[in-house]
């Protein structure tokens, strides 16, 4: 039988992370229907971003610790490894409970010395509190059942709980925000109750691929910890850390970007406009990389399996297939927001926006369309530090993309654009576009060259192989 291609064990993850991307989206377009004279309620989304990109690092890593171990456990048959997983896996779940209330209480205290307007400190606290809180009962419990479903290789069902999710969250919010009138604190509760609904079709999947499993032939056994993979340990949990932190690395090093970013733009006059604009900015440009982003994830176990299978070409072939499958539905996502439609856009998203500092918000997302492509070779091969084994290449390309690109470009494009007739966040935006596409180079050769070393330790084997 052929095997898949790289585009086609993508796709269905193509759907499920747009899917899951659109479940927050919805926020910032009901928030933004909250008519105020100023876009205050986008603007607290925008003092988010760093926090929920802190929330994507925790999920990343975890889930990727948890999946990659358990599939090796399922690959070994051993169900007491299994099992020992999933404990540590609940046991992970029950510690976020007081990270994640002390966050909350954190952001409670320290909010009101940030000097904010106060209508814009009260959306941000009622939004931000909500979903800080909630987030270990809702969103990160999701993480055992979703991992598993990963585990099993059952994407399509990661696709259709991001669908169930985001379809409750628009209805939700329609009901809280037109016939309720809750406002911005409509919209959290609505993103937490509609989280449940992917949660429990990811568990009621969860249950019936495990009772499948276990009709089968399994040791039950103690596991063999001597025979097993060479980083495994008598302890599961430090297994599943051990993949997690470096997940979160390069999620973690955006958290600071972002944070760094939303505190700078917060002392410009206008703040709250800034604020909005980038939340706009920063979330249409997510949106078009997400065909990118759900690639990567099959990019890991595509390229460690075919290269260890001495299939060097193949894998140089699907890359470059992908690389160009995935751009065209970059520009297809963001063209459209960027360069067609920019205008109803920025009037619909940041409503009310003084004519100040609001003349600029179509300028920013013309950007859209390059700062979507100049990430997308970085993030779609990324994984292939990983799969290559050499996982120590790729933290040194992250550390350079944040601390060597990603904050001097930010630092530089706010201080020095104002020198030059151009707003800080218009610096800002120019900045870290040109350090994305720096680094999407620097990634590109990197991986050239891994590859070229990879074949010549592992000489190629026949055709046959190749289309086994």
């Amino acid at each position: 039988m052929p095997e898949k291609t790289l585009t086609r064990l993508a796709l269905p993850l193509v759907f499920s992370f747009t899917f899951r991307f659109l479940f927050i989206l919805v926020d910032l377009i009901y928030v933004a229907e909250i008519k105020d004279e100023v876009p205050f309620g986008v603007a607290a989304i925008g003092l988010f971003i760093p926090i929920q990109t802190l929330f994507i690092a925790i999920w990343v890593g975890i889930s990727a610790g948890f999946t990659a171990t358990l599939s090796q456990a399922f690959g070994q048959r051993d169900q007491a490894r299994v099992a020992s997983l999933k404990a540590a896996m609940v046991k992970i779940n029950i510690s976020l409970v007081p990270i994640l209330l002390g966050l909350a209480a954190l952001i409670y205290l320290t909010t009101p010395y940030r000097g904010l307007e106060a209508e814009l400190q009260r959306d941000f606290l009622t939004y931000s509190l909500i979903l800080v809180i909630s987030m270990p009962f809702s969103g990160f419990l999701s993480l055992y059942p979703d991992s598993i479903v990963k585990a099993h290789h059952d994407t399509i069902s990661t696709m259709k709980a991001g669908l169930f999710s985001t379809l409750t969250n628009v209805t939700l919010n329609t009901v809280f925000v037109f016939v309720f009138h809750w406002g911005i604190a409509g919209i959290a509760v609505a993103t937490v109750i509609s989280r449940y609904a992917g949660l429990s079709y990811a568990a009621i999947r969860t249950r019936k691929l495990e009772k499948a499993r276990l009709a089968g032939a399994w040791d039950d056994g103690a596991t063999d910890w001597d025979h097993g993979p060479r980083h495994w340990n008598r302890r599961p949990l430090n297994d599943i850390l051990v993949l997690a932190i470096p997940g979160s690395l390069a999620f973690l090093l955006v958290f600071c970007e972002e944070l760094i970013l939303t505190s700078l733009l917060t002392v410009l006059p206008d703040s709250e406009v800034y604020l909005a604009a980038y939340a706009v900015f920063s979330r249409l440009v997510a949106l078009a990389v997400m065909p990118v982003v759900a690639t990567a994830v099959a990019v890991l176990p595509y390229v460690a399996r075919h290269t260890m299978a001495r299939r060097h070409d193949l894998v140089r072939r699907e890359l470059r297939t992908s690389l160009l499958h995935t751009a065209m539905l970059v520009g297809l996502i963001a063209i459209p927001l960027g360069w067609i439609f920019p205008a109803p856009l920025a009037n619909f998203l940041v409503p009310g926006a003084s004519k100040a500092a609001g003349e600029n918000v179509v300028l920013y997302l013309t950007l859209v369309p390059l700062a979507a492509l100049a990430t997308q070779p970085f993030l779609q091969l990324r994984p292939v530090f990983e799969a290559l084994r050499r996982p120590a290449v790729g933290v040194r390309v992250v550390l350079m993309k944040s601390l060597g690109l990603g904050i001097p470009a930010i630092l530089t494009g706010y201080f020095a654009a104002p020198a030059f007739g151009f707003d800080p966040l218009i610096g800002i935006l120019v900045g870290t576009t040109l350090g994305q596409g720096l680094t999407s180079l620097l990634t590109v050769l990197i991986v050239r060259r891994l590859l070229a070393t990879s074949a010549k330790d592992s000489p190629a084997v026949t055709n046959v192989a190749d289309n086994r």
